[in-house]
């Protein structure tokens, strides 16, 4: 397999809308911003091969773990907020699922939906790697005939000191007490805040990176993906360069919400011409 500077772990989401299918999920999103940031992206997911929603992936190395089915998530928005169901789950994914030649990649990025890697895929199974976590998927489960329920992060006492962990301040619950203490256990700690821009809490320091004005709100999911497929890819083109990663992640993410097209995941396409438009500069400051 090619050789590659990403690797992303974790399910596509199936979202099934009024509107028919639409690729979701963590790894499609975060692996067309780093393809359109010009790095090389492996994905290691899982779904039943004929899912249409795969062609969306199309313009990234994908290793399919077949499936009896995706993992399905249909959203159901109502006056008391957003009912969310899981309908459908694919295969758990392993170290041993991961292409020899993929497990060297200087970027690792797990990016779970729905509680699918399993106890070998840890940060100490990628020595040397920048290792990224988007916790999300670790946060819920569906106990209730699918209905999808918040629940704490039970990796995080192990995660946090050894990754850059990249949530929001929803995935907090709000909790200033929650986000405190995750600040002092991990290496680096980012609380993204919606159109507030994001935090990044690293060596003990707090730093605050607004986010410019947005007219118009074209796209409304996955904003927090971009911003962490951003982050990680910047960090990968300079090491060091922790303040001009995020505001190229805050630039990124601002330009999606504002600008994307496409419903659910967006294209390659759409992300190049996103990126084409930011500031000169904003992505090598």
């Amino acid at each position: 397999m090619s050789t590659i500077d990403y690797l992303i772990l974790g399910h596509v989401a199936h979202d099934r809308t009024p509107q028919g299918p639409q690729l979701g999920g963590t790894v499609a999103y975060t692996a067309m911003t780093v393809r359109a940031l010009g790095l090389c992206v492996g994905v290691v997911t899982s779904a039943r091969p004929d899912d249409p929603v795969l062609a969306g992936l199309r313009d990234v190395d994908v290793h399919l773990l077949p499936a009896e089915e995706s993992t399905i998530f249909v959203n159901t928005y109502t006056p008391e907020g957003r009912i969310q169901r899981v309908e459908g789950h694919a295969r758990a994914l392993s170290l041993d699922d991961i292409p020899p030649g993929w497990r060297s990649a200087p970027v690792v990025h797990l990016g779970p939906i729905a509680q699918e890697l399993d106890a070998t895929l840890v940060p100490q199974a990628f020595p040397g790697a920048l290792v990224g976590v988007t916790p999300q998927g670790y946060m819920r489960i569906w106990p209730d005939g699918g209905r999808v329920r918040p629940i704490p992060w039970a990796q995080a006492p192990a995660m946090l000191p050894r990754t850059v962990t990249i949530l929001s301040d929803e995935d907090l619950g709000g909790s200033a007490a929650l986000e405190a203490d995750y600040a002092a256990r991990a290496a680096h700690l980012v609380v993204t805040r919606s159109d507030r821009g994001a935090t990044l809490y690293s060596g003990g320091q707090r730093q605050d990176f607004p986010a410019p004005r947005v007219e118009t709100l074209a796209h409304p999911t996955g904003a927090g993906d971009v911003f962490a497929g951003a982050l990680l890819a910047s960090l990968r083109r300079r090491p060091d360069d922790w303040p001009g990663a995020m505001r190229a992640a805050v630039a990124v993410a601002s330009a999606f919400v504002g600008r994307c097209p496409d419903p659910g995941a967006p294209s390659l396409e759409s992300m190049r011409a996103i990126v084409a438009g930011l500031p000169v500069g904003i992505l090598n400051a």
